[in-house]
């Protein structure tokens, strides 16, 4: 099973994702140009790889819109803040993050000690009250500086989790691995993770034609791979 896998995402690699995402690809590798020492600095607090980092939500910032966050964010953070991220569910930013996202991210900060040790900054106050813990997210998730703490934090709770899928990886597996839980959820199991990570639904998702999308894994592999020349 994983050696078709792998056998399909390399086919994958072969494709020119700069000329079909086009403009879209451009702003986001400017994007990636511009805030290379921001990503870099935040990298090195946590001493993880920036340029993996850095092509993991690669894909995410290909079909970022700022015109269209803003609008949906502000339609939908009102419901999100009054019913919680079950009712209202929604990307955020540049690397799409969900509240939900965040959400998982702080129940696994308070449940597993060395995390707590690296990440509890990341916690919100349980002072505050359940409306107002929703607003502080939602305020986080709109910068980017919060981003990459929950995407530094994403990494190493994934490396932590899924130690023993990862261990027998090399290192393109391994990356495309950390990519795939990055887009289709870090609670998944390491199967169900591995499924996806030859199914082409990026980027309309699951509901559209596989033959018009491509990998996550792959657009993101092809980037990493960029940054390494």
């Amino acid at each position: 099973m994983l050696t078709y896998l792998f056998i399909c995402l390399s086919y994958f690699n072969t494709v020119d994702f700069a000329t079909i995402f086009g403009e879209d690809y451009q702003k986001a590798k400017i994007f990636c140009i511009e805030h290379k020492a921001e990503i870099e600095k935040k990298a090195n607090e946590y001493k993880l790889p920036a340029n993996e980092l850095t092509a993991i939500i690669f894909p995410e910032l290909i079909r970022y819109s700022t015109f269209q966050n803003f609008f949906e964010t502000k339609a939908l953070e009102y419901v999100y803040v009054q019913k919680g991220s079950a009712v209202a569910d929604f990307s955020i930013g540049h690397f799409q993050m969900k509240p939900s996202f965040v959400e998982a991210l702080e129940l696994t900060i308070t449940e597993n000690i060395t995390l707590n040790e690296q990440f509890g900054h990341l916690l919100i106050s349980t002072s505050y009250t359940i409306s107002k813990q929703r607003e502080t997210r939602l305020e986080r998730l709109q910068k980017l500086s919060w981003q990459l703490d929950y995407l530094c934090c994403f990494y190493v709770l994934s490396k932590q989790k899924f130690k023993r899928t990862l261990i027998v990886l090399n290192s393109q597996q391994k990356f495309k691995f950390l990519a795939t839980a990055y887009n289709t959820g870090f609670h998944k199991s390491p199967t169900a993770i591995e499924k996806a990570m030859h199914q082409a639904s990026y980027p309309y998702g699951s509901k559209y034609p596989s033959s018009q999308q491509y990998i996550y894994a792959a657009v993101a592999w092809d980037y990493y791979q960029k940054q390494q020349s």
